[in-house]
């Protein structure tokens, strides 16, 4: 069969093809009659033979036997001369109808065709010709490269395509029928076969076709044969006028395609074998055979190393189809190179299938460089479709920006930045290019194969990211629901073939041999968490895409669409779990400068999951709501490179010392930190809190909360110090988002506030339901970016509701002391009541009023009023503020008294379950419960109004907090974990009781500091007198008043019961003016006619320790005094500003309320207490269920609001 040649061929390229023939025809002699002869024999035997017969089986062989014979080596033939090369394609092109023995499949049974393959060795026959075919180019091209002259690459190409066209694929492809064959089912109509015949013809087969070696050896050789002769035939697709381009690298694809079908055939027909008694196909019996040997041939082979350099090293290809301009080749070739990378990828994932059964042998397979470096390079093609969210996207060229702008193929991957290349083909291509690195730190990358049509690899150099046709399913065919789910199931499988290795030998604890495949693959720890974050971005941004698209799809493509959401988390998590096991052994600035990709790729990770739970879908272990934020927390603990590569990824990560303080993220630098916030707030598909919320609701809802609650504020059930660094972070997001929206267009402003108005009359008429909003549309809105708080205060209200002995069940929710019941209480108090969570929201979004009132966004005059939309935003989070301080200090009391009760248990039995160790994590515990409690009182002290603190009876927390401190000292508690646990964790435990002491001074200052609070909360609490040498900062603390107080009557320390014999705090005479009037003698008598001067005294105190400023409660009250929130937000009485009742905050009244439903608490569709328009209930089940306690308070309130505010 002559080359086919396109129009585009050149008169050159026909003269350069008729000379080789020429040449060919000069040098025939007396061996034409050996070739004339042996063809004559094939026609004449071809006449009395059926392709479709097993007679074509002996034809084949027959014709295969002489054709080796005819070109054997010189040892072989003897005397005989052996005929030119270019005569050995006319012979194959006559066999060729024979070839295919999956032909026979369709009609005959597997014994019925199986014994003349057997009988004549039809795979190793094959094999023979496939070696003969490959020496003979070789020859031939070698003698051609002797010559010179410039028609000489035109003289090899045609000589190449007739031996490809005539009959190597043809060779190729028979060994690919035989497993075919050996793997379909039998029809029906065929003659059937007992299981016993089946499983030995089974096993005589596949003895063949791997026993020897012969035949992987032989399939061995095309790969190389490919990328050494094929690609440079096909040379730069991209450029017009390359003869013979299109068709070699179509061809040439067929080629690496057949031989990965081989390699798929062998993994899965020696897994079957290796499965006792099990057979294969359509029929029973057993195999009998040895996998591990068949394995480590095709190891040995080097066929899957082979085939992954030649896949790199295929040629560019135009990123869209040409057939509008006379060339459809180039599609054919775009489609052969996305079947053959889907090939190979699923060749690589066949591997992970045969280690249950063959052992981690079978591992061997993918030992290679060159296999890392393709299964680099398919992460980092999924990387490449991520939009670049750090600069302008790129759009050269109708081309270019027709695929990069849905592929996200501006030349974007893994950390790398290039440039689109010409005519903006940057953005597709057969593989790679070369791209700048802009990781912040090094590590070695590996180069890009020298035609730079797979790998692209980072180097330095110029060059966009070409895309895999096999990712370009969304952006080359019509934009559906399928084709999205193409796309991402393509992402996925090239996701998990990149990762099969390391997944397969850390889950069998290989932990030595996972470390050496993490350190190939991901050289560099900064470009290995860029690639993370890029990869799972990009799965987000498909599963996004998919979801949004509401088709009529057919079922089967429904069901393949929610098949491939409920894989996207499993695989974003595997490849998380693989980044952050690099991490391992790096030092704290090491992982500081990865820290933002980490971060971005552990927030990712949990938008995929959220968007799995919206679509409905399942969860394994791997991807539960409960576990998702596992790898955010412990980025934020800085745990993750402290553990050991020994330990599995399997086990939690968020396991580390005992001893060691979690406190990474408050030492990171401040430009790492803002750099982080900066990538998990600058993408506007980016919603790390709300995605958050879904996962909390979801997890509530299926009853697993506590597994979340205890990584929201990172706790586990060791005992580790509670830091509130996930709170700390999320208050940071929720300030980087304030100003970002209100720094929008100028012509945006109207439009938006007028949806939040709007948004805020809804939520206060008959249904009080509002509309849910991504990012981005209509605006900043306060009750979606605070849902996480909401979902976690409502949780905490029903803990609360329960334990005080309400509901079914009630009374029993704190008998035991639970780390993820602390967890949870943590959270809501560090992200609604501290400093760096609510609060300092609130004091951003009234200084951004503040700057934009009066001058109209630009001078124009039509700035935001006061009391405006903005004004009801900043009075609903402080209402926020509010209603968090009155649910954490009940249940800390709870938790408190708890824990007293666990320790005074282990006391009195001497050390407990297991002293010390039990004793040891009993005061562990209560160190932890004593700190959160005691900063709660300070935060609720510090931001909360009044009236609502004396409601959540602060005292008796305090009491409580004095009590564990007293009785952790009695059973020295410091002594026991020196012990137990190192002198480490003895100076960490002192710092705990140092800080919850100092914790207690604050707040008896701060409730001093208000009148009402010093007659009916802490009454002589504070004092002033001289003090000895002891005093800290001018001040004593004396805790066994409190202690004693406690002890005489319980929690119940209700003024004006509640004076302690002595003053518990006093202020030093000498440094304080203020206290110069005080006497301690006086103290008895005199405590309760002074408070306007304890009062004054302890407002000075608290200012000089700077615990006055940015109090919540105090701007609130000033902003209503100025008329800046009162009105529009429905402001209560003067002393309370606004913030009680939280009638802003859109929660359900009935504390016991358990429904979780939705991705956030404004999803409900809630309606307000008709009588007094201050409470809100989800139905009239949990209204009837809190009327007995909202009764007085709804009577005290009705009449001063509307159900329209």
């Amino acid at each position: 069969m002559a080359p086919k040649r396109g129009p585009g061929a050149s008169p050159a390229a026909r003269s350069a093809a008729a000379a080789a023939a020429s040449r060919a025809a000069g040098s025939r002699s007396s061996t034409d009659d050996a070739v004339a002869a042996v063809a004559a024999a094939i026609r004449a035997e071809m006449a009395a033979v059926s392709p479709m017969h097993s007679g074509g089986v002996q034809l084949y062989t027959r014709t295969a036997e002489r054709i080796c014979a005819l070109w054997a080596p010189a040892e072989a033939r003897g005397s005989q001369r052996r005929p030119p090369a270019s005569e050995l394609a006319q012979l194959l092109h006559l066999v060729r109808p024979f070839s295919s023995f999956a032909q026979l499949c369709g009609v005959r049974s597997l014994a019925e065709w199986a014994q003349p393959v057997l009988q004549h060795r039809a795979a190793a026959r094959a094999a023979a010709l496939l070696n003969t075919q490959l020496d003979s180019y070789e020859e031939l091209a070698a003698g051609e490269q002797a010559r010179a002259g410039s028609d000489r690459d035109e003289a090899i190409a045609a000589v190449a395509m007739d031996q490809i066209t005539s009959g190597l694929f043809a060779t190729v492809r028979t060994l690919s029928s035989i497993w075919e064959a050996f793997d379909c089912t039998p029809p029906a109509r065929a003659q059937p076969t007992d299981p016993a015949t089946l499983g030995r013809l089974r096993a005589q087969l596949l003895e063949q076709l791997t026993g020897d070696g012969e035949v992987v050896r032989a399939l061995a050789r095309v790969p190389g044969f490919v990328e050494k002769h094929i690609w440079p035939i096909a040379g730069d697709l991209a450029m017009p006028g390359v003869q013979y381009g299109a068709e070699a690298a179509r061809y040439g694809c067929l080629l690496l395609s057949v031989s990965a079908a081989y390699v798929t055939h062998v993994v899965g027909a020696v897994t079957r074998g290796a499965r006792p008694g099990g057979g294969g196909g359509g029929g029973g019996g057993g195999i009998s055979l040895d996998p591990q040997r068949r394995l480590a041939e095709v190891a040995r082979s080097g066929l899957v190393a082979s085939l992954s350099a030649a896949l790199l090293a295929a040629p560019p290809h135009d990123p869209q189809p040409r057939a509008a301009k006379g060339d459809p080749q180039t599609g054919d070739y775009r489609e052969g190179l996305r079947s053959c990378q889907w090939d190979v990828m699923w060749m690589l994932m066949s591997v992970a299938g045969a280690v249950p059964r063959v052992g981690p042998q079978a591992l061997a397979l993918l030992d290679s460089p060159q296999v890392w470096q393709l299964q680099r390079e398919a992460l980092r093609q999924v990387a490449a479709l991520a939009v670049d969210r750090f600069a302008p996207r790129r759009q050269s060229g109708e081309e270019g920006s027709a695929c990069g702008s849905r592929a996200g193929g501006g030349g974007v991957a893994a950390g790398d930045r290039g440039r689109s290349g010409r005519g903006g083909r940057g953005g597709g291509g057969g593989g790679g290019g070369r791209a700048r690195s802009r990781a912040a730190s090094g590590g070695d990358s590996s180069r890009s194969s020298p035609r730079g049509g797979g790998s692209g690899e980072a180097s330095g150099e110029e060059g966009g990211v070409r895309m895999w046709p096999l990712l370009q399913e969304a952006s080359l065919r019509s934009d559906t629901r399928q084709s999205w789910t193409r796309q991402l199931f393509n992402m996925e499988t090239c996701v998990f073939a990149a990762l099969v290795q390391w997944n397969e030998l850390s889950g069998r604890g290989e932990m030595a041999a996972a470390a050496r495949v993490a350190r190939e693959l991901l050289p560099s720890r900064t470009q290995a968490a860029e690639l993370g974050a890029r990869v799972l971005a990009a799965m987000h941004a498909c599963t996004s895409a998919l979801g949004a698209r509401e088709g009529d799809a057919p079922s089967s493509a429904a069901a393949a669409h929610v098949k491939a959401q409920q894989r996207s988390p499993r695989c974003g998590g595997l490849l998380a779990r693989m980044v952050l096991f690099r991490m391992r052994g790096a030092t704290d600035d090491e992982l500081e400068s990865c820290l933002p990709g980490l971060l971005e790729m552990a927030a990712w990770r949990v938008g995929l999951g959220a968007a799995m739970l919206a679509e409905g879908g399942g969860s394994s272990a791997d991807d539960s709501p409960d576990t998702l934020p596992d790898a955010l927390s412990a980025l934020l603990q800085g745990s993750v490179h402290r553990m050991s590569e020994t330990v599995t990824p399997a086990e939690a990560i968020v396991t580390f010392s005992e001893s060691q303080e979690a406190t990474f993220w408050r030492r990171v630098h401040p430009a790492t930190r803002a750099a982080c916030i900066h990538r998990l707030t600058h993408p506007t598909d980016m919603a790390l809190p709300r995605w958050l919320d879904a996962l909390l609701r979801a997890s509530v809802s299926r009853g697993g909360w506590n597994r979340l609650a205890q990584v929201l504020a990172p706790q586990t059930d060791r005992p580790v110090v509670l830091t509130g660094a996930l709170a700390e972070l999320l208050g940071d997001l929720l300030r980087a988002r304030l100003p970002a929206t209100q720094r929008g267009p100028e012509q945006e402003q109207p439009r938006r506030a007028g949806e939040c108005e709007g948004e805020y009359r809804g939520a206060g008429g008959s249904s009080g339901s509002g509309s849910r909003r991504g990012p981005g549309q209509g605006g900043w809105q306060a009750k979606e970016d605070i849902g996480l708080v909401l979902s976690a205060l409502k949780l905490l209200r029903r803990e609360v509701a329960l334990g005080l002995g309400g509901g079914e069940g009630g009374g029993q929710a704190l008998r035991a002391f639970s780390h993820s019941r602390l967890g949870l209480a943590s959270f809501v108090a560090n992200v609604g009541l501290s400093n760096w969570g609510l609060p300092g929201l609130v004091r951003e979004m009234r200084r951004a009023e503040a700057g934009g009132a009066g001058d109209g966004g630009g001078g124009s005059g039509a700035g935001r009023p006061r009391g405006g939309v903005a004004g009801t935003e900043a009075a609903m989070v402080t209402q926020a503020v509010a209603a968090c301080g009155s649910a954490v200090l009940p249940y800390m009391l709870q938790m408190v008294e708890c824990a007293i009760s666990e320790l005074q248990r282990e006391a009195r039995v001497g050390g407990g379950r297991s002293a010390p160790q039990g004793l040891a994590a009993v005061v562990t515990s209560g160190l932890l419960t004593a700190q959160v409690a005691a900063a709660a009182v300070v935060s609720a002290a510090q931001h909360l109004p009044p009236e609502v603190l004396l409601a959540a009876a602060p005292q008796r927390l305090l009491a409580a907090a004095a009590q564990l401190l007293k009785l952790l000292r009695e059973v020295q508690g410091l002594g026991v974990l020196r012990v137990v646990q190192g002198e480490e964790a003895s100076t960490f435990g002192a710092r705990i009781l140092s800080a919850v002491l100092f914790s207690i001074r604050d707040a008896v200052i701060l409730m001093s500091a208000e009148e009402q609070l010093l007659d009916r909360c802490v009454p002589g609490w504070l004092w002033a007198g001289p003090l000895g040498g002891d005093a800290v900062a001018g001040l004593t603390i004396d805790l066994d008043p409190l202690t004693d107080l406690y002890q005489q009557a319980g929690a119940r320390v209700d003024a004006p019961a509640a004076a302690p014999r002595c003053p518990i705090i006093v202020v030093d005479q000498r440094a304080d003016p203020a206290a110069a009037r005080f006497d301690l003698r006086d103290w008895a008598t005199e405590q309760g006619q002074r408070r306007g001067e304890v009062a004054a005294m302890a407002r000075g105190v608290a200012q000089g320790l700077g615990l006055m400023e940015g109090s919540v409660w105090r701007e609130a009250l000033a902003a209503a005094a100025a008329g800046a929130g009162g009105g529009a937000a429905g402001a209560g009485q003067e002393g309370d500003a606004g913030m009680w009742p939280p009638r802003l905050v859109r929660l359900c009244g009935n504390p016991l309320c358990g429904d979780f439903s939705g991705g956030s608490e404004a999803e409900l569709k809630l309606r307000w207490c008709s009588k007094c328009c201050a409470v809100r209930y989800c139905g009239a089940a949990c209204q009837r269920a809190h009327w007995p306690g909202h009764k007085a308070d709804c009577g005290r309130w009705a009449g001063r609001w509307t159900a329209e505010g």
